[in-house]
């Protein structure tokens, strides 16, 4: 890890999974500052937005992601955006959000994994939309499409990838290893929602990317919206 905040966080977070604590996590900023690089130390901070975006937002539920960017000030009129969102319900918001913005955004209500293929998802228009495998508490299932990484970005070369998918980060991470070590793109992925998320993510990635720097930040309650934050820079490791 590039920082001393990154082993605070991570220590933080790791005894409140064991004490059941919240006192215990090292919160970095709020979540509207999540995906800004505002919680970076200089000049990764600096460095996070310049230049134009090509953003592929992967689980982009309502637009939140988009609306944070907008309402920091950028103008995001030479930016492109490639935002997937399966829940149909978050994916009806995230078409009323993106026209209200002037920019090249490019929609499309399908999933992200390994492979392509399909699987079952409860819609349910909510934060925790996800696939499932069981009975849902959702009226409405069905079966959703399924793209790669790779496959998404052989026509859209990313500057940054954010991803948030309820637990399904490892699979698509699996499905976009061509494009993470050709494009290099700066990345933030979500760490929190498995148990065993931190070191099989942070494994896989750190193990197939080189010079990359890692950070690790902390926003919302309860460790929730942990993120692992990597820029292709010179590394800088700390015992």
């Amino acid at each position: 890890l590039y920082d001393e905040e990154s082993i605070s966080v991570f220590d933080g977070f790791m005894n409140y999974r064991i004490t059941g604590d919240p006192r215990q996590l090292v919160r970095s900023g709020s979540a509207a500052d999540q995906y800004l690089g505002k919680t970076l130390p200089p000049p990764f901070n600096r460095d996070w937005l310049t230049g134009s975006l090509k953003w592929f937002d992967i689980g982009s539920f309502d637009g939140d992601t988009l609306r944070a960017i907008y309402d920091s000030g950028r103008d995001i009129k030479d930016d492109e955006f490639f935002c997937v969102e399966p829940d149909i319900f978050n994916f009806q918001k995230l078409q009323s959000t993106v026209n209200r913005l002037e920019t090249t955004i490019t929609l499309r209500n399908v999933a992200i994994g390994a492979e392509s293929g399909e699987i079952s998802f409860a819609h349910e228009g909510t934060l925790s939309a996800k696939q499932t495998e069981s009975d849902s508490m959702s009226d409405i299932t069905s079966r959703v499409k399924v793209l790669t990484i790779d496959e998404i970005c052989e026509s859209f070369r990313p500057s940054h990838i954010k991803m948030d998918i309820e637990g399904a980060e490892l699979n698509a991470l699996r499905g976009g290893l061509q494009t993470l070590k050709t494009a290099r793109p700066k990345i933030a992925v979500s760490l929190y929602h498995k148990p065993m998320d931190i070191p099989e993510l942070c494994t896989m990635l750190m193990g197939n990317l080189e010079d990359y720097s890692w950070f690790i930040r902390c926003y919302g309650a309860h460790g929730y919206d942990l993120s692992l934050i990597h820029i292709s820079e010179p590394t800088r490791l700390l015992s």
